[in-house]
């Protein structure tokens, strides 16, 4: 068997099989209605075929979208060695900005954050390249929000202290809905925005494009009925109007809308983290230290690219 490996699984997967048709059927032999390991080998090669057609296609109509968020991961990424390098490194946030004489050290947080966001990320560009696009926006909803949640833990000495200091399961319940609900995550962000000058305008189509693509995305978390009666099909990329069933993966048309909202995000988080930790953490090392200055020139690169691609679409 190609995918069925371990031995005593498919041992027991057919024993059990036997035992069910002896149960259930007085004459097996007479209905012919046994299971043989050729009928499982076929579905383990369709599955096996799906998967290879469908990273084809993706590799042949996504690749500018997928191109451009493998760049942003490297980018969050190499951030992420940048913060905790070491006895030698320059850590970009005093352990004593937080007023905290014991650990976390913010610096450690703040990385694996940024490591958790890049796996969230690659695990989205992986679920779409193997036509599984619904899978991708539901892991999209939560990856959404645990961006946010980073910009506001690391900018905030509050929001800070109410993430890791949560005493129980119950406590950690009431300080999510309270302080890192949607609606709490929005009102931070726009505080933050406004120290780091940016304007009104700008600040209220941030809020407007955050609100809405929650909203959307919770729909897949959730398992919304229209979602759920969606999600096994995938869309043309030559029709729109032309739908295919997609079990086992068939990229799809409609993965340019999710790789686009990720690849938006990822902007979004590499904007600002900057930012917070020159102006708000006053960190200026970065100025000196290899690693920082390439961990920028990524940066730089990340927003160019993004720019360029967008007036290119226009």
């Amino acid at each position: 068997m190609l995918l069925i490996k371990h031995r005593k699984t498919r041992k027991l997967l057919f024993l059990i099989i036997k035992r069910i048709q002896k149960e259930f059927i007085q004459n097996p032999e007479k209905h012919n209605l046994s299971i043989s390991k050729t009928d499982i080998l076929n579905i383990e090669r369709l599955l096996i075929r799906r998967q290879i057609i469908s990273k084809r296609e993706s590799n042949k109509y996504l690749k500018s979208e997928t191109s451009f968020s493998y760049l942003s991961i490297i980018c969050i990424s190499y951030l992420g060695f940048a913060v905790l390098q070491g006895q030698n490194g320059r850590s970009p946030i005093p352990k004593t900005f937080f007023e905290i004489n014991e650990k976390p050290d913010p610096n450690f947080v703040l990385q694996n954050l940024l490591m958790q966001i890049a796996n969230h990320s690659l695990a989205i560009v992986n679920l779409v390249n193997s036509g599984l696009d619904t899978s991708a926006r539901t892991l999209l909803r939560g990856l959404l929000e645990l961006s946010w949640l980073t910009v506001v833990v690391i900018a905030e000495k509050d929001n800070f202290k109410r993430y890791f200091d949560s005493k129980n399961e119950e406590a950690e319940k009431g300080i999510w809905r309270k302080y890192f609900s949607i609606n709490s995550l929005n009102s931070s962000l726009e505080e933050i925005e406004k120290k780091l000058g940016l304007s009104e305008e700008v600040i209220n189509e941030l809020k407007e494009i955050r609100s809405k693509s929650y909203t959307y995305y919770s729909r897949y978390l959730h398992n919304s009925y229209a979602c759920v009666m969606l999600g096994p099909y995938s869309f043309s990329f030559k029709d729109m109007e032309s739908m295919h069933i997609s079990l086992f993966g068939k990229a799809s048309m409609a993965s340019k809308q999710t790789l686009g909202v990720l690849n938006w995000n990822l902007v979004y988080l590499i904007l600002l983290i900057w930012p917070i930790l020159y102006n708000i953490h006053n960190f200026t090392e970065y100025r000196s230290d290899l690693v920082w200055l390439e961990a920028l020139s990524l940066r730089e690169a990340v927003l160019d690219v993004y720019e360029i691609n967008n007036l290119s679409n226009e």
